[in-house]
């Protein structure tokens, strides 16, 4: 049995190879750069000093009034964790916390003061 002929196509002509050309590397702006690198060094500063970092997060939410936030930093004062220890900030932050509705801090604030 014969094979019959391949069918060309007619009207058609091939499209020519598409030269090579060498696409170009996105270039960085500025302000990408100087982002990566404080993102970089904002890690760093976790990685490194969290203890620093978790106190001035939870003095930061202390600031705005959570009651929890503030018997952190109560706590903080009072055991010298990550900062000077300073028995006076240390009541200053446990009385907000007691204003704020924080009965923990009360008894704290109470056996501070004897």
């Amino acid at each position: 049995m014969p094979v019959p002929p391949l069918r060309r196509r007619t009207g058609r002509t091939p499209d020519p190879k598409p030269e090579f050309t060498a696409k170009q590397p996105p270039k960085w702006e500025q302000w990408e750069i100087l982002v990566v690198f404080g993102s970089i060094l904002l890690l760093m500063y976790i990685w490194f000093c969290y203890e620093n970092f978790h106190f001035h997060i939870t003095h930061f939410y202390a600031h705005l009034g959570y009651p929890n936030a503030q018997h952190l930093v109560g706590q903080r004062y009072l055991r010298g964790v990550g900062v000077r220890r300073d028995e006076a900030m240390a009541a200053h932050w446990f009385s907000r916390a007691v204003q704020n509705s924080g009965p923990v801090s009360g008894e704290q604030n109470q056996t501070l003061i004897m």
